[in-house]
């Protein structure tokens, strides 16, 4: 009789161990840039659940769902948008300007910078448009431009600046004057000059003088000069004076 209890005993404590064994659940990996992104993965768990700290790896070390018991065939996903975890129907990570503004209606910046990479200027620049605060508004829009010049669409990118009302308008032309100074110095020099406030003017000159230095000292000093209001720290003679002591040539 003995023998029979310390026998079922015995597969009762197996069995409990087996259900009660930690189990993976899914979990998530770190934040990832871009258009929300699939970030957790939830599977059902009957019996206890519990999120644990993930290995190295994640940008985060991000975090593991461990069951113990019985990982189920229940299934969600979660984007995090905002800091705030938001379900994603049928994990499938949101890939259209559409499909983002349906799971996070106020994300624009993520819908018109998708609009965009898919070749819609148009509708880029109108999600950008429907931003109630004129200051987020543009700055939406910059970011678009910012988009064209990374891919060398320069024309592109300076009708895009043209249409904001803000000074970040001269931000942004001088962006595009520092992309075309990376193959034309005296062009992007020459750009400087579209720029309407001093200091974006004088910080546009000043960065090109940096892009000069590294071919030609005379051009970067001449550019230097072209400053009206040297704020900078060091100022941009010194800089180039000194660049092979602060850049390690």
């Amino acid at each position: 009789m003995n023998k029979v209890i310390i026998i079922i005993s015995i597969v009762i404590v197996l069995v409990l161990a087996y259900f009660f064994f930690p189990k993976d659940a899914g979990g998530t990996c770190g934040f990832c840039p871009g258009p929300p992104n699939i970030h957790r993965t939830e599977y059902g768990c009957i019996g206890i659940r519990a999120d644990i700290k993930s290995g190295p790896g994640c940008m985060d070390c991000g975090t593991n769902i461990v069951c113990f018991g019985i990982v189920t065939s229940e299934k969600k996903c979660y984007t995090y948008i905002k800091e705030t975890p938001v379900e994603v129907l049928f994990c499938k990570t949101p890939s259209t300007w559409q499909e983002i503004l349906s799971i996070c209606p106020d994300c624009y910046y993520q819908a018109s910078s998708t609009a965009y990479s898919q070749n819609d200027l148009s509708k880029a620049l109108e999600i950008c448009g429907s931003i109630s605060d004129n200051e987020q508004k543009n700055i939406c829009i910059l970011d678009i431009a910012r988009l064209a010049i990374e891919n060398n669409k320069l024309d592109e990118a300076e009708n895009i600046c043209s249409s904001i009302l803000t000074n970040v308008k001269d931000t942004c032309f001088r962006e595009i004057a520092e992309k075309i100074a990376d193959s034309n110095i005296e062009a992007g020099v020459l750009s400087c000059k579209k720029i309407e406030a001093v200091r974006e003017q004088d910080n546009c000159y000043h960065n090109i003088a940096v892009k000069a230095r590294q071919t030609n000292v005379t051009k970067a000093l001449e550019i230097c000069d072209m400053i009206k209001e040297d704020i900078s720290t060091p100022p941009c003679k010194e800089l180039i004076e000194n660049y092979c002591e602060i850049y390690n040539c």
